[in-house]
């Protein structure tokens, strides 16, 4: 997996939201 892509889903559960 990309770092870009693993920053994403981190992001993604830090926030607690889906798109």
């Amino acid at each position: 997996m990309s770092v870009e892509a693993q920053h994403f889903l981190t992001d993604r559960m830090a926030q607690g939201r889906c798109p």
